[in-house]
This record gives structure tokens, sequence and C-alpha cells, in this order.
């Protein structure tokens, strides 16, 4: 078995070390591994817009 470093961005480009036969094997077991994250999304809104009459 070799070892793997694999990089997954869908996990906040974590970083996982990980034996394995071959490169498939080592991308299937790097995404068990993974710490899991929980993401949450969180936005400002405009409160407010500027209208500016004619001209």
């Amino acid at each position: 078995m070799a070892k793997y470093v694999v990089f997954l961005h869908g996990h906040a480009s974590a970083r996982v070390e990980v034996e394995a036969g071959d490169l498939q094997e080592a991308n299937r077991k790097a995404v068990e591994v993974a710490p899991r994250t929980k993401y949450v999304r969180s936005w400002t809104p405009v409160m407010g817009s500027k209208i500016e009459g004619g001209k």
C-alpha cells in the first residue's frame, strides 16, 4: 500500500493522508476520514437604495 495525500476542496480544502492501494481507493478513504464541518451560510442584506430624481 502506498501513502497518498489527498486535498478535498469540498471540505474547506482539507488535507488528508491515507494509505491505499490505488488513487481511487485513496479518494474514497479520504472522504470517509475527513473531518465533518457544518457550514453556516450568512449574509447581510442591503438595507436601502439610493433613488435619484430626474435631472
